[in-house]
């Protein structure tokens, strides 16, 4: 209870500590297609709102406390994310599509409108354009080619028909405008890469599209049409005649004059290859000459590999490449005259080693068979650089090595995890130019180089590295780049149109062109080691830097600080801190707060602080760390469901300590084959996690290596925990493990010696699972009896809640109870696994369990057994396993008629209601429809009776139903006192049922002749029935009258006591003539007797005549054959 009330207390503090601050109010709304951010700030500051890259950027003089987080929510189909600089004067506002702007401000209100595109026409004196547009392009999609030439660089627009244009050129301004209004798509824009110019977002008005060009001087357009086509060829002067060093010739390195060596012929037939080798390194066959440079003809769509040719062209390098490979390594070594840098990533199924210096490539026989083998080799030339591709080889990794003058560098392609042996640190941050973009940190960095991918058709932005080992670990997707995962330097891929790598003294700016640069988040995205911090650059000969791991996001030795101070004293510190800070500024102190409460096991208020955290900024909840800290947090507090949704993220893939939590997760669903590859992945942690962090993945590791069948490697688990002293209480624990491992080996008396001793102990994690272990043992060998092993599965599930193993047990006892017959008690125990563990993997087999029993119960008769209230109550507790369909409709009928049979009317009618209401259609509805009516009836409710029948109508039934309905509707009108009505309404009806009801409505009418006129035609027509029926069966005539039914013989009494009523003599003694033989053997005859014998000239009223009888009378033929008839479902309404 302590626990609770500190973390409510905590969360509440957290909460309201933001609100103690005053803060400038923002407010957005958006009403049709115009946006509106409005502004109420705590001091008077002057301003400038402006559109610059695809962002909003609002420029304050005086710092605002602004809480930009309530942007968003309210402008989702806008905004993308919206940021506050730390000085609080810049606010970044991304835009998802082009809009335009207007804003003014009165008194400390600023108010900023954002318009669509086409509301730019109406922008200046607010008029419409006097002429109406001209009929133009409004559906489909532009594509776009690009392709660099000798002397020029060609963009080609496609455009789903033929569209007119015009191009206007001003100095260095050149601005193509078409008469369409078809939005470009950002991937296509993102294909033109024009040196020398930039290019503006397209602006879409209401008639045209226009993209804005800025050119140097020397640059010039030539254009034309052709069909839906639009050429735009940007021509450009020669470039410079290099100019040669005059050194370079003098002096020519041993390594230049191995390099004048003339590229040598692909591979000849001669040279042998190992079939077991090559087999190792199959891939698709690539049809590649090894020496051919790709030059693929313009236009050719994907473009060829093309690079921006620099004012200054690098010399053309002889280089010597010399490939070998092992059983278990493909090495690569690039000898080279001169010092280089180097960028190695993969993409798109290839492995690219990108060198900074254009270069001839030569080798020799045997490289050139390696080559053959993987599939060949692209070698790209540019003006700058030289690329080398290479088919990925599936489980192979680069690891790169570097002499101490950077001229031989070898790759070599082993069995392990693509990361650098150092991570180049990143960091947002905003530059002197007051631009924003991601910081790369990387001494010693190359050169930049822009590279198309021809198996994705887009850009690669390559930056060299000098020293060996330095690259990014991991790909990290942003909003307008993603950073792709490298062994050596940096490639950025972008995902707009002006997106740059600018190199910096201490590394690389990444960058666009013109406006800000937007992350997913403005924390740093990726740290340094702190322990290599004094790591030398120069190295000896093929050593690399540092160790090929990952840095682990989980640091619980670091987080928990100083082991000397307590960790009351360090909570109070940290909450002292946070009040200090403004709102704005207390995300990261929040944050080391949860790490705290994580590194000490106190997770629940961890999770507290994150959610907080989260609440305030939600870019926050998408990084890896706070992902990382949560989701397994999450998992100690046994929320598997939000702990898999937190760990699932890409970027973990590649995490060995998080792999640990992932294999945890992966226990606690049963997936064995995922927990033992995840565990396989994991590293040992290099500072002790908490007690209760290391006791689950321990347990866990453990369980994982049992069912894999790995039962050496789970005795040394259990061994190497059994003398952790860190772990108090654990040898019971680890004794149900024993017994376990002792099972599986085959030793059940072993097993359950060590099952028995923990039971006896009470430890309240281990003793339910031996319990539970050797109740199993029991039922497997018989020794146990059922109800034995039920009242022990009873008592079992209350030891332990809240994981699988409740499930297990659940769903054990609710399986044996079914099989006993104990429905009700069964479905319950199910219903509770089901619910509370729905993450399970045999929650799906328990649902069918429970579907397949409540139609036993309720289709196949297993109910019938029970008492209609019990079966009523069962059903009612469990109406959700009620099947769709037909069955389920055949479900409710059956209880229905149970229901009717035994006089419980109202429940009855409330199911058939409920079908009537949401179940049924057509036919179906209106047969249910007329049972609901007959209920109302026998349960004299002839008003909701008549409301059923018109509520239930229905076209094109069948007859015998429509006829049914009428005279339901008939006896209805007749209960409330509309005799003629009734009688109006079945005029036509001949069936024998329409006799039955005109004779209740003539009873009560009290007309004895109709009564008995009909009646004797009731009679008469059953006794011909029977006689036919005797006849086409062949049976001799009976040597005596046969005895009448119990129907005919009511009639017959019915039929005594109309002419008795009547005082019709001659009637009763004709009826006693034709039937009084029939009936003496018949209950009936008694009651008969009296009747016939009545003397017609003193009539009796039906009261003394009733009175007279021992048996009471049934005058209700109607309404009982309704019955009779639902009851042997013979009916059209059954």
């Amino acid at each position: 209870m302590l626990r609770f009330l500190r973390v409510s207390i905590l969360f509440l503090g957290i909460l309201l500590a933001p609100f103690l601050a005053h803060a400038a109010d923002v407010s957005a709304s958006m009403q049709n297609d115009t946006a509106t951010i409005q502004f109420d700030l705590d001091q008077d500051s002057g301003y400038t709102a402006k559109l610059a890259g695809g962002s909003l950027i609002v420029r304050f003089e005086q710092p605002q406390n602004i809480e930009p987080r309530k942007i968003k929510p309210a402008l989702k189909a806008l905004v993308s994310e919206a940021i506050l600089s730390g000085d609080k004067k810049t606010l970044i506002v991304g835009l998802t599509h082009p809009v335009a702007v207007l804003d003014e401000k009165v008194g400390k209100t600023i108010t900023i409108t954002l318009l669509p595109p086409s509301a730019a026409a109406t922008m200046g004196d607010g008029k419409k354009p006097a002429k109406p547009p001209k009929p133009v392009l409004s559906a489909g999609t532009v594509k776009i080619r690009a392709a660099r030439h000798p002397d020029f660089y060609r963009t080609v627009y496609e455009w789903p028909e033929k569209v007119g244009y015009h191009l206007e050129e001003q100095g260095r301004h050149a601005t193509v405008e078409f008469e369409a209004i078809v939005p470009i798509p950002s991937q296509e824009l993102n294909k033109i890469k024009i040196p020398d110019c930039e290019m503006a977002s397209p602006i879409v008005s209401t008639t045209t599209t226009k993209i804005q060009f800025e050119c140097k001087d020397s640059i010039s357009i030539r254009h034309y049409a052709k069909e839906t086509t639009v050429v735009l060829d940007f021509a450009m002067p020669p470039p410079a005649a290099p100019v040669k060093k005059p050194e370079a010739a003098a002096e020519p390195a041993p390594e230049a004059q191995k390099a004048e060596a003339k590229p040598v012929e692909p591979p000849k037939p001669e040279v042998p290859v190992d079939p077991k080798e090559e087999a190792k390194f199959a891939l698709p066959s690539v049809d590649l000459n090894p020496q051919a440079e790709v030059t693929p003809p313009p236009e050719q769509v994907p473009p060829p590999l093309v690079e921006e040719v620099p004012d200054d062209p690098l010399e053309v390098q002889n280089v010597e490449l010399v490939a070998s490979k092992t059983s278990t390594v493909l090495s690569f070594k690039a000898v080279w005259p001169k010092s280089v840098g180097v960028s190695i990533f993969k993409r798109a199924g290839f492995a690219w080693m990108v060198f900074d210096r254009p270069a001839t490539i030569t080798m020799n026989p045997e490289t050139q068979s390696v080559l053959n083998i993987i599939g060949g080799m692209e070698i790209v030339k540019g003006p700058t650089s030289t690329a080398l591709r290479i088919h990925t080889v599936t489980g192979l990794e680069p690891t790169v090595q570097a002499s101490p003058d950077r001229k031989i560098w070898q790759i070599d392609y082993k069995s392990q995890k693509i990361r650098p042996a150092v991570t180049i640190p990143a960091e947002y941050k905003e530059f002197a130019d007051r631009q924003f973009g991601l910081y790369l940190t990387v001494p010693s960095s190359g050169r930049v180089m822009q590279l198309t991918d021809p198996e994705v058709g887009d850009q690669i932005i390559v930056a060299t590295v000098n020293i060996p080992g330095r690259g990014v670990n991991g790909e990290r997707n942003f909003s307008e780049f993603a950073l792709l995962p490298s062994a050596q330097g940096i490639a950025v891929v972008p995902k707009v149109s002006d997106i740059e790598i600018r190199p910096d003294f201490d590394g690389f700016m990444v960058v666009k062109k013109s406006g800000v640069l937007l992350l997913a988040q403005n924390k740093p995205v990726e740290v340094t080691d702190p322990n290599k911090a004094n790591q030398k650059d120069v190295y000896g000969p093929w050593v690399n830097e540092g160790p090929p791991s990952n840095p682990a996001i989980l640091k619980y030795a670091e987080w928990r600080g100083d082991p000397k101070k307590g960790f009351f004293d360090k909570e109070q510190d940290l909450l002292a801190e946070l009040g200090k800070f403004k709102p704005e500024e207390r995300l990261d102190r929040r944050m080391d707060l949860a790490k705290l409460y994580y590194s000490y096991g106190w997770m629940a208020e961890a999770i507290a602080v994150l959610n907080v955290n989260a609440q305030w900024d939600e870019t926050l909840a998408r990084g890896a760390e706070f992902l990382a800290i949560r989701g397994s947090a999450y998992i100690i507090e046994q929320n598997y469901k939000q702990a898999t949704e937190d760990l699932k993220d890409q970027r973990f893939d590649e995490q060995p300590d998080i792999a640990t939590w992932r294999a945890v997760l992966a226990v606690q669903q049963n997936d064995w084959a995922a927990s033992d590859q995840y565990f396989t992945m994991s590293d040992e942690p290099n500072d002790a996690p908490p007690a209760n962090a290391k006791k689950m993945i321990g347990l866990a590791q453990i369980e994982s290596e049992i069912n894999n069948n790995h039962l050496d490697q789970a005795k040394t688990i259990i061994d190497r925990l059994d003398k952790d002293a860190e772990l108090v209480k654990m040898h019971d624990i680890l004794n149900y493990w024993r017994g376990e491992i002792a099972m599986r080996e085959t030793k059940p008396e072993e097993a359950v010696k060590l099952w028995e001793g923990v039971v006896k102990n009470e430890e309240p994690y281990a003793r339910p699972r031996a319990e539970f272990a050797l109740i199993k043992y029991g039922e497997s060998t018989g020794e146990l009896k059922r109800e034995d092993i039920i009242a022990r599965l009873e008592r079992l599930r209350f030891a332990w809640r809240g994981d699988k193993f409740e499930f297990n047990v659940l769903q054990m006892l609710g399986r044996m109870q079914i099989e006993d017959g104990l429905y009700r008690e069964g479905l319950f125990t199910l219903r509770r696994a089901v619910t509370n563990y729905a993450d399970q993997p045999y929650v799906v087999e328990l649902t069918d369990m429970m579907t397949d029993t409540f139609k036993k119960l309720f289709m196949e008769g297993a109910a019938d057994n029970m008492p209609p209230l019990t079966a009523l109550g069962l059903f009612d507790e469990f109406r959700d396993l009620t099947p769709t369909g037909p069955d389920g409709d055949k479900i409710i009928q059956r209880l229905v008629d149970r229901l009717i049979a035994v006089d419980l009317l109202e429940r009855a009618a409330d199911l058939l209601s409920h079908q009537v209401n949401y179940r049924l259609q057509g036919e179906d509805k209106a047969r249910v429809g007329a049972k609901l009516a007959f209920v109302y009836i026998a349960d004299r409710k002839p008003v909701e009776a008549v409301k059923a029948l018109d509520l239930s109508n229905a076209p094109q039934i069948p007859a015998e139903l429509a006829a049914e309905r009428r005279l339901l509707k008939a006896r209805a009108l007749f209960d409330q006192n509309k005799p003629q009505e009734a009688l109006d309404l079945i005029a036509a009806e001949k069936s024998r049922e329409a006799d039955m009801l005109r004779t209740d409505i003539y009873w009560r009418m009290r007309n004895w002749g109709m009564v008995a006129e009909k009646l004797n035609r009731l009679i008469v027509e059953s006794l011909d029935d029977e006689e036919k029926q005797r006849q086409q069966s062949d049976q001799p005539a009976p040597a005596e009258p046969a005895k009448l039914s119990p129907q005919v013989a009511q009639w017959v009494l019915n039929l005594a006591i109309a002419a008795a009523l009547d005082g019709d003599d001659d009637a009763l003694k004709h009826i006693k003539r034709s039937y009084w033989a029939r009936m003496k053997t018949l209950p009936q005859f008694e009651a008969f007797e009296i009747i016939t014998s009545v003397d017609a000239n003193e009539p009796l009223s039906l009261a003394e005549l009733t009175g007279k009888l021992d048996e009471a009378v049934k005058y209700e033929n109607f309404m009982t054959f309704y019955k009779e008839k639902i009851k042997k479902g013979t009916f059209a309404i059954n």
